[in-house]
């Protein structure tokens, strides 16, 4: 159907202008030749090449085609081997949370109704995964990769696990729906009281001051370059060569967007390549950095370290392995893909027409972006159309796990370790927070909700 679909805008004569031949003027008075581009923009050839390659028509028939939260921004003739994950030069990624996370003065313990509310969620999240048992369906099906809080908190560093989700080797959900309904109506009886009382919660109105903010903008400079990432992934040792990356700009690109009273800001990522899990733990360690979090050496009796200089050493030294929270993927989206070689060279050979520029549609990516997927990442904060939506608060969820459950640790990587490490069969020094299993994870959290319970 596409084909058809192509071929019924096919045009002779656009297909004849198309594959002409493109004049090349080589200025040979500066070394190696250039380009001259100057006649080019004021080519009508040139200006039609690029009309008939971007083929409108096209693009506002698929569009009319497609659900309403896709859309196609443009389309482009590209050169005849073009591969766009090779040709791919730079990409830039945004991360969109809550401004509160950065403010070491806001802690979860002050989210007015959170640890209810988390209980109701945890309570669900099992009720789903005894569905899924019910049903003899795939216990990974049951969704627990998605849910960052539950990935993070129950493995910090999972990098000799077989697989992330455990369910494989997980038992058995033990608990009465009896049992679970009680726990979920007594939850909603103390938030109902608290509702009542009136309290506000702090999330709505708050405002990050703008000393914060450069504090923020300043600390993210610590990325920019090339860095050993080797903390901020999985299965990936300090010496290997994929461990570096080059950052070009980290920024904060917009720290007062309000949504439902609720102030958040954006970050743009813009660099080479990324590992996998990368910039979630960039961003986690931001957080981290801007609340000052103390981090304890495994083995070393001395005073937890504070000190932001120090943390940036183990993150980014080949000496240590550290335990880096994983921010929300709700928050992370790629915003643009740059192709600056491949550019160059349409140029070079006189096809500026098949360049791929994507700040030349930013109005309208901005508009999509603003319309259709900031409001699918500030609905997992407060959905207010919605109470019951167990999605919601997943930023404070986050907050509310990394205060309660994350092991902030760090790993001097020595010899001794590592051959430790060999004799186990293992591969990998880890930090942090054990590997378990969702459903055990789960039903600690419900046991400590259980005593919350019965302590009120």
């Amino acid at each position: 159907k596409m084909a058809a679909m192509f071929n019924f805008f096919e045009d002779p004569e656009k297909e004849r202008l198309l594959n002409a031949t493109q004049k090349i003027v080589v200025d040979n008075s500066k070394d190696g030749g250039n380009v001259d581009d100057d006649d080019d923009d004021d080519d009508d050839d040139n200006k039609r090449k690029r009309e008939y390659a971007h083929w409108p028509e096209m693009r506002a028939l698929i569009n009319s085609k497609l659900p309403s939260d896709i859309c196609v921004q443009a389309i482009v003739r590209s050169t005849k081997n073009f591969d766009p994950r090779y040709k791919a030069w730079s990409r830039v990624y945004h991360y969109v949370c809550p401004t509160y996370l950065f403010d070491a003065a806001i802690k979860a313990a002050d989210i007015r109704g959170l640890e209810n509310t988390f209980a109701q969620y945890i309570v669900q999240r099992i009720k789903m995964r005894k569905s899924a048992e019910a049903s003899s369906s795939s216990l990974a099906s049951a969704s627990t990769a998605d849910n960052d809080m539950e990935a993070e908190a129950k493995n910090g560093d999972s990098n000799n696990a077989e697989d992330d989700d455990g369910a494989a080797h997980a038992a058995p959900v033990k608990i009465s729906e009896e049992e679970l309904d009680a726990i979920a109506k007594q939850m909603a009886e103390r938030q109902s009281q608290q509702h009542c009382a009136a309290q506000k919660d702090i999330r709505f109105g708050y405002r990050i001051s703008s000393a914060l903010v450069d504090k923020l903008q300043e600390l993210c400079q610590i990325y920019v370059g090339t860095r050993n990432y080797h903390n901020f992934t999985r299965k990936t040792h300090p010496n290997e060569d994929r461990a570096k990356r080059f950052m070009t700009s980290v920024n904060i690109s917009n720290a007062d967007i309000v949504v439902d009273d609720i102030q958040y800001v954006l970050i743009e990522i813009h660099g080479t390549s990324f590992l996998y899990h990368q910039i979630r733990k960039m961003v986690g360690f931001l957080v981290c950095l801007m609340r000052g979090t103390a981090y304890h050496v495994r083995d070393d009796e001395t005073q937890p370290v504070t000190d932001a200089k120090k943390l940036m050493e183990f993150a980014f030294g080949n000496e240590h392995k550290m335990a880096i929270p994983l921010a929300p993927s709700q928050g992370l989206y790629l915003k643009a893909v740059r192709f600056d070689k491949y550019n160059i060279k349409c140029v070079r050979d006189g096809q500026k027409w098949k360049q791929l520029i994507f700040e030349d549609y930013d109005e309208s990516i901005n508009a999509f972006i603003m319309e259709k997927i900031l409001p699918q990442i500030t609905k997992y904060e407060v959905n207010q159309k919605n109470d019951n939506h167990h999605s919601d608060h997943q930023f404070a969820f986050w907050l509310y796990g990394l205060d309660r459950d994350f092991k902030y640790e760090v790993v001097e990587i020595t010899e001794e370790r590592k051959q430790q490490l060999k004799q186990r069969g293992l591969k990998f020094i880890t930090a942090g927070n054990e590997h378990e299993s969702i459903d055990k994870f789960l039903i600690k959290l419900l046991e400590r909700t259980k005593h919350t319970v019965n302590k009120n």
